[in-house]
């Protein structure tokens, strides 16, 4: 009833190969935690930056769109064609910048 020497042999190599395909399982686990998490900070950062530069994009084109438009008006109010015409060249210039492409360049949208 006790067990044969063979099958003492035989558990044991069962157990041992268990624990290490465990520890194998284990360790390529971790592995995959650790990527998902450099991914997750790699994600937090890019849209920190995009953030940051959608921010500064439209505070630029507000206080640009601002500048040009109180140039304008002054424009009309003095009938001057060349200052109108820099003014609408600036408002122009500003509005048809590409974001979205700006945005990928810098934070790579995919």
């Amino acid at each position: 009833m006790y067990p044969t020497r063979q099958q003492e042999l035989d558990a044991i190599d069962f157990l041992e190969h268990y624990l290490t395909d465990r520890e194998a399982a284990i360790t390529d686990r971790k592995r995959q935690i650790a990527q998902l998490q450099a991914r997750c900070e790699e994600g937090t950062l890019r849209l920190a930056k995009l953030q940051k530069f959608s921010t500064d994009f439209f505070a630029n084109r507000t206080r640009i769109n601002s500048l040009a438009m109180t140039a304008l008006d002054r424009a009309i109010a003095l009938g001057d064609e060349n200052i109108a015409r820099i003014a609408l060249a600036l408002v122009d210039d500003e509005y048809s910048k590409d974001f979205f492409g700006m945005m990928n360049r810098i934070g790579g949208i995919r």
